[in-house]
């Protein structure tokens, strides 16, 4: 079914758009996000293991990285046609 098929590219096409982002991000919001998302540690134990003073600090970095991220993969997605702006 082309339909299917069609839908079968946006889906790579999204996922290699996300894989960029990711690589693409700083370090402590790549480092952040893999350790919450991937590895489902606590924030609290993210801000130790990325010397930030408070638990709210790794919270608002989190928060951060994932609005900026966001905000570009909607525009990559857009730009890529795979997503209607």
């Amino acid at each position: 079914d082309r339909s299917r098929g069609l839908g079968d590219v946006y889906k790579r096409q999204a996922q290699n758009i996300v894989s960029k982002l990711l690589e693409e991000a700083d370090t402590d919001c790549n480092k952040v996000l893999t350790l919450y998302y991937r590895e489902h540690r606590k924030m609290e134990d993210i801000a130790q293991y990325m010397n930030y003073k408070t638990e709210q600090v790794a919270k608002n970095k989190k928060s951060s990285c994932l609005r900026r991220l966001s905000f570009e993969l909607k525009k990559r997605l857009e730009s890529a046609g795979i997503i209607l702006g």
